[in-house]
């Protein structure tokens, strides 16, 4: 039975990229969406991330999850060590 039989609605595909992010990526990376408007998302992502990956690849494989579900292209914009282990990623909607 669909989420929409469920009496939920429609899945988001914004929640439904941030979810299966965390499902294969959580402890080491887990991303909690912000903010979000036509052009740009703020996602806050945490963890003690895998030492043999460079920062970046785990906020560039979100833009992949968040490209393929939402079908438009997307781009790390800016990215801001908020405490430990703690970031804020600004991305781009292109």
């Amino acid at each position: 039975m669909s989420d929409e039989c469920k009496g939920h609605g429609p899945k988001d595909p914004l929640e439904d990229a941030i979810e299966d992010f965390n499902g294969l990526r959580s402890p080491e990376a887990t991303a909690e969406l912000i903010s979000r408007d036509d052009d740009q998302l703020v996602v806050r992502m945490s963890g003690p991330f895998c030492a043999s990956c460079g920062l970046y690849d785990w906020f560039d494989d979100l833009a992949w999850e968040l490209k393929d579900r939402l079908g438009k292209d997307i781009e790390v914009k800016g990215a801001k060590e908020v405490g430990d282990e703690s970031y804020i990623i600004t991305y781009s909607i292109l």
